[in-house]
């Protein structure tokens, strides 16, 4: 395990509006507020967006179990800055039908998306693992 001591920085509430492409609009917050280390809660309901579900199996590198829905559904989701990168995970729902994975690409918001972002102190940042195939975030204290 790897970790740093974090402080709340900085707080904003956001809206997403209906139609409006969540993780492009979130990654061009982050970077107008340069947000390098965050973490951030969102409600609402999404028309659509691409997931990934889980690997096929539990082996490393892993083959992604990529889904994708166009029929409106509710969503809670937490996901973290790392040198300005999103990491989204989410359950999304419909009726009896519920998916929970890692939203990647498109994310149309259908009516409102409205969550929270807590800016962190410390520096962060994500880079390729080799042997696990995926980003993993870093972590280093900055000297004043």
């Amino acid at each position: 395990m790897i970790y740093q001591e974090s402080s709340v920085k900085r707080t904003f509430n956001i809206c997403f509006s209906h139609g409006e492409d969540v993780l492009l609009s979130l990654k061009e917050f982050c970077r107008e507020k340069n947000l390098e280390n965050a973490i951030f809660f969102l409600i609402g309901a999404l028309k659509n967006a691409n997931i990934v579900a889980g690997p096929k199996t539990c082996f490393a590198p892993p083959e992604p179990v990529k889904q994708y829905f166009n029929d409106c559904r509710e969503i809670v989701a937490i996901g973290t800055v790392a040198g300005g990168e999103i990491h989204l995970h989410a359950s999304v729902g419909r009726e009896k039908d519920a998916w929970t994975g890692c939203i990647r690409e498109r994310a149309t918001a259908y009516l409102v998306v409205e969550g929270v972002v807590l800016e962190l102190t410390g520096h962060a940042w994500r880079e390729m693992d080799r042997d696990l195939g995926v980003r993993t975030p870093h972590y280093e204290e900055k000297v004043p």
